[in-house]
């Protein structure tokens, strides 16, 4: 089963359960639906960024430079179409990707971190 399947494997139960609970609010409810759709929608945006800060220790500034990095990486890396795409570092290291998928109105946003354990 691939990487994509499982996500959506987890997604659809993830948001059924929830569903089925129904205590929570409908706008918590559609903002847990939005970070799931994000991570579905831009994988190679989190792989890539990801990536990024684990070889340069720091969080690209914006997408040229994540472009750049990818370009540079022979083929190892890619990234999808997105008609906008906007870097926003946060305090603790984190990084917010705002980004419009092509082809799409919505914008959404993802917050990337290497997690308690990573440098």
């Amino acid at each position: 089963m691939s990487r994509y399947t499982k996500s959506r494997l987890v997604l659809v139960a993830s948001l059924s359960a929830l569903t089925l609970v129904g205590c929570i609010s409908d706008k918590a409810a559609g903002e847990f639906g939005l970070a799931f759709s994000a991570q579905i929608t831009a994988p190679d945006l989190i792989y890539c960024s990801r990536s990024f800060r684990i070889k340069t220790q720091r969080w690209p500034k914006d997408y040229a430079e994540l472009s750049e990095f990818v370009r540079q990486s022979d083929g190892y890396l890619w990234l999808g179409n997105y008609q906008r795409v906007k870097f926003t570092p946060l305090p603790e290291d984190v990084l917010q990707v705002s980004f419009v998928p092509s082809g799409s109105t919505n914008k959404m946003k993802i917050r990337l971190n290497l997690g308690p354990n990573r440098q």
